[in-house]
């Protein structure tokens, strides 16, 4: 009767320990996976690889009491809880294009990326690779670059052209013809324009 009342004990207690959350001092129960959802790493390998696999969420238990992800996923700068891209999660990672390096504090890159030669564009992270460069060695990369051929100047706003080769006409973005300055559609605007400086001459001389 001794031994069945042990026994019977022991397996309550399996029981309960199995359906508990296996951090340490935690009493939350889990979904099978032996962690509670509090120590469990929330990365989700559909979501964050873009790929579907029937290993939804990591499993691993989060690094630090806190935190949402577990080592392998959580940013490697010490008090962040984001998690991470390569080694960095997006706001502590340097901005340029092809580093994977940590982001100095007062910049958007890192201390190396930081005297490297870089497109014109503020908004832009490419480093300089090797094009040509304008007069003053500024460099613009292909994405910014004026489009005409042997241009290198950089795109006016809203155009894949510098101001020098796109349409004259305002908000239009096409490359001009080298004739009136306008583009294909909108070539007949130079005889309009004419015509206005025409007339604005002759009121003038009355």
């Amino acid at each position: 009767m001794k031994n069945l009342f042990t026994f019977s004990y022991l397996i309550m207690v399996m029981c309960d320990f199995k359906s508990e959350c296996q951090i340490c001092n935690c009493i939350a129960p889990h979904n099978n996976d032996k962690l509670c959802d509090l120590h469990k790493c929330k990365y989700d390998y559909n979501i964050d690889l873009y790929i579907i696999s029937s290993k939804k969420l990591c499993n691993e238990p989060v690094s630090k009491d806190g935190y949402s992800y577990c080592f392998n996923h959580l940013c490697q700068i010490p008090t962040c809880n984001n998690k991470k891209s390569y080694k960095y999660c997006t706001k502590h990672s340097c901005k340029m294009e092809g580093c994977l390096s940590s982001k100095m504090e007062d910049d958007d890159v890192c201390k190396s990326c930081k005297s490297a030669v870089r497109c014109v564009i503020p908004t832009c992270f490419k480093k300089y690779s090797g094009d040509d460069r304008t007069d003053d060695l500024r460099w613009i990369c292909p994405d910014h670059k004026c489009q005409f051929p042997k241009c290198i100047e950089v795109q006016h706003e809203k155009s894949f052209f510098c101001i020098d080769h796109k349409c004259t006409k305002p908000k239009c973005g096409n490359i001009a013809t080298i004739e009136n300055g306008f583009c294909s559609s909108h070539k007949n605007n130079d005889a309009k324009v004419v015509k206005k400086k025409k007339k604005t001459k002759a009121k003038k001389s009355i």
